[in-house]
């Protein structure tokens, strides 16, 4: 089984979006920005995405004041697809059983 290998993310770890094709490019969100989220934020990440480096979660966690951070190991970009035992469990967890 070929098993998913990190590489280095094509852009910088404030890039929400990879669509480099939009108009005016990729989506950015600066720091001021998502410290203004006033709610819960549930980040979950592939630890071995390599289309959107777990470095970019980094970022969004050190700039949302109530984002809750996982990085599943194992798991490339469709978490919710390669683990979804761990993803609904989160998900669950997150919005307190009431799915």
């Amino acid at each position: 089984m070929r098993r998913w290998q990190p590489g280095p993310s094509p852009a910088g770890p404030h890039l929400a979006t990879f669509d480099f094709a939009a108009p005016g490019g990729p989506l950015k969100f600066d720091e001021d920005y998502l410290a203004a989220i006033p709610r819960r934020v549930l980040l979950i990440y592939g630890r071995d995405d390599t289309m959107v480096s777990p470095e970019n979660s980094k970022y969004f966690f050190a700039h949302i004041p109530n984002a809750d951070q996982h990085l599943i190991a194992r798991c490339g970009h469709w978490t919710q697809i390669e683990q979804p035992a761990k993803f609904i469990a989160l998900a669950r967890c997150f919005f307190g059983g009431d799915l």
